[in-house]
């Protein structure tokens, strides 16, 4: 496939998304935001209040603690860098266990998501959502990973 990124960035991938998903566990389970005020930097917003409120504005500054943005951006760096970078061979078998393992990825993410809709609510539904953004590339990740790793030791042909 064309689309893929080199192998290379891989291994680049797993350097960055294993660091980052330690701190932002971290960080999740710290709620390490207001005590950085460090990261507390005047940003572009196009949306910051909620919507259709009133004094709703549409794009304009804000101060905000970015701890969690730069968090987040380090994680989906690292996601993204292992997941769509190709294999050191990438053949046609290979490229049908990538793309099972994305249907089985968004099939499981929506299934989790749909029992956390029914059964989690207020605040810890905030945090299923947060967990939510980078769920699906994760599942891909683990799964996808987990068979080549079965593949190599003879368990799949």
């Amino acid at each position: 496939m064309k689309n893929l990124l080199p192998h290379a960035f891989k291994k680049i991938g797993w350097f960055i998304l294993i660091p980052a998903l330690f701190v932002g566990v971290g960080w999740l389970l710290l709620d390490a935001d207001d005590n950085n005020k460090l990261f507390n930097w005047p940003v572009f917003a196009l949306v910051s209040d909620p919507l259709f409120e009133e004094n709703w504005q549409f794009a304009h500054f804000i101060q905000n603690n970015v701890l969690d943005e730069l968090i987040a951006l380090w994680i989906l760096a690292g996601c993204v860098l292992v997941a769509f970078s190709r294999e050191a061979v990438e053949d046609e078998y290979i490229m049908k266990v990538r793309l099972d393992s994305l249907l089985w990825a968004t099939y499981f993410n929506c299934g989790a998501l749909a029992f956390c809709i029914l059964f989690v609510y207020d605040m810890a539904f905030y945090w299923v959502m947060i967990i939510n953004l980078f769920a699906l590339l994760l599942f891909f990740i683990v799964r996808f990973n987990w068979y080549l790793l079965k593949m190599k030791r003879g368990g799949e042909s």
